[in-house]
């Protein structure tokens, strides 16, 4: 994969984590909670580069916080 590609998939990891944290601390989720433990620690291994979690949060929350938005833009 190029440095382009790697950069730009690591801006748009950078914008879901972003929001799935959010909307996690929305629902209730404290910085304690375990399901918030994870998300920081994949958004500490993802700040470092680890390509595998990068991917991880595109494909996985990815669609997720898109359909949030979409949802949003619904109402």
């Amino acid at each position: 994969m190029s440095d382009m590609s790697k950069n730009t998939n690591l801006e748009i990891a950078v914008e879901i984590m972003a929001a799935k944290i959010a909307k996690m601390s929305r629902e209730g989720y404290t910085a304690e909670d375990d399901k918030m433990k994870k998300l920081i620690d994949e958004r500490n291994k993802m700040y470092i580069g680890e390509e595998d979690v990068i991917e991880k949060i595109i494909t996985e929350y990815g669609p997720e916080i898109k359909k949030d938005y979409i949802n949003i833009e619904g109402e």
